[in-house]
Formats: C-alpha cells, structure tokens, sequence
C-alpha cells in the first residue's frame, strides 16, 4: 500500500503494484472525493479494489482508464464534427427556398 505522500514509485522499480486511496485519486483528477465514490458508486470510474473498508486504486488501472476516456473523448469529437458537417450540406440557402418552405409562390401575385 501507498502512504498518503505525493511521491509514489513506479511498480517497474519495486516489482509491485502501485495503489492509491480515494482521496489520492481525486487528487489526481483535481476532483472531490465525493465525485470519485458517485463514479464508483455508479460504475462510470476507474477499476478499484476493495480490502475490508479501504477502496485502493491500482495505478496501471487509472493508466487504463485515462487511455478509454482520451479515445471515447475523441470518438464523440469526430461524430460532432460529422453531425455538423451533416447539417451543414442538408440546410436550405437562398430566399426561394425560404419562400416555398412558407407556402408562398414566387411567381403568385402580391
């Protein structure tokens, strides 16, 4: 188990596995505590381990987790951009279009 300290040895070093608490991890993400028990609370955080009443965080875990939210991140940038690009090529332009979308005729007598 990790102390509460800032400095933490990587596993390569030690031949263990690094794990950190809650308040560690919250920390880490510049988040409350609170914040990462609701994550964990409704499954959307990273992987933890469970020893009695301690909840620990295997290092390797939120490497893992950082790397799934950097890609889904990204996926939902790129379908943005393609709704968008989407929306841009079906929107009328021009006055006609306009008009005709009212039920005026152009060419109807005023």
């Amino acid at each position: 188990m990790v102390a509460a300290s800032a400095h933490v040895v990587p596993p390569s070093e030690t031949g263990h596995e690094v794990f950190l608490t809650t308040e560690q991890v919250a920390a880490r993400y510049r988040r409350k505590p609170q914040t990462i028990r609701y994550w964990r609370m409704k499954g959307l955080g990273p992987s933890y381990l469970r020893l009695g009443k301690r909840v620990l965080y295997a290092l390797t875990e939120l490497h893992r987790f950082e790397r799934e939210e950097q890609d889904r991140a990204a996926a939902e940038l790129e379908d943005r951009k393609r709704a968008v690009a989407a929306a841009r090529t079906g929107r009328p332009r021009g006055g006609t279009t306009q008009r005709r979308r009212r039920g005026c005729r152009p060419d109807a007598a005023r």
